[in-house]
């Protein structure tokens, strides 16, 4: 199994922190998210982890990577400059599949912070053969809103999927940690995501052309996209030294 982290964005929300460093290097309890997020993934074992970077912040995840020095690292650059220019999420997952030769993929943004077993999410679609989704439940309808809208059946497939719904169906929200097949990255690489921004667009595709699993964790899942989920996480891990 391989691992791609996306952290081509340019955390524009969190402005001014993230104008001269990249949100996945900004710091929680003294260590970066990006390392938080690394020390989870290791647990799986993975062949490769690749990370995506936009050019402005290429250096910074180089020098980064000096210095955490893990042989599984390596680093891709997608070229991007600015935001007005970037390419969104799933057109970058595409052009970075053109680039790996991978069996399976685990896809996740870089900006999460988890306690989620990720070894379950993995063990589910080998089970299936199927791609599946990590999803939680979000009481606040308009935080839903903010997220991507999921239903599933009995058998935990996913029946619908909307990404920021005007009218949530449900209380369950997908996370950006996607477990993908080889049969879905081929889809994925021959299919038109040129109007595509965010990553529950890639869900919104897949599971109409695909038997997608649907996985609901219980555990901590935090998405820093703003200054007060920063410092909220910083209160709930600063607990855990």
């Amino acid at each position: 199994m391989d691992i791609l982290i996306l952290a081509a964005g340019f955390g524009t929300r969190l402005y001014p922190l993230t104008i001269n460093q990249p949100k996945a290097l900004i710091e929680v309890n003294n260590k970066p998210i990006l390392e938080h997020t690394i020390e989870k993934l290791l647990t799986l074992n993975p062949e490769n982890i690749y990370l995506l970077s936009n050019n402005k912040f290429y250096t910074q995840f180089q020098e980064w990577a000096k210095i955490y020095s893990n042989p599984k690292i390596k680093l891709f650059n997608n070229k991007v400059n600015l935001d007005k220019e970037k390419l969104g999420a799933v057109r970058d997952l595409k052009n970075t599949l053109n680039r790996i030769n991978t069996e399976e993929l685990l896809v996740l943004a870089c900006d999460n912070l988890f306690d989620f077993n990720l070894e379950e999410l993995y063990n589910l679609t080998k089970e299936t053969n199927r791609s599946s989704v990590a999803l939680i439940n979000i009481e606040d309808k308009e935080l839903i809103k903010k997220y991507s809208n999921v239903l599933l059946d009995d058998k935990n497939r996913i029946t619908f999927f909307e990404e920021k719904p005007r009218i949530p169906r449900s209380n369950i929200v997908a996370t950006s940690f996607y477990m993908l097949t080889k049969q879905d990255l081929e889809k994925i690489k021959h299919h038109d995501f040129e109007n595509y921004d965010n990553m529950g667009n890639l869900i919104e595709f897949l599971h109409k052309d695909s038997i997608v699993y649907g996985k609901i964790f219980t555990d901590l899942w935090m998405d820093i996209g703003s200054k007060e989920e920063l410092e909220k996480a910083n209160e709930i891990f600063k607990t855990r030294n």
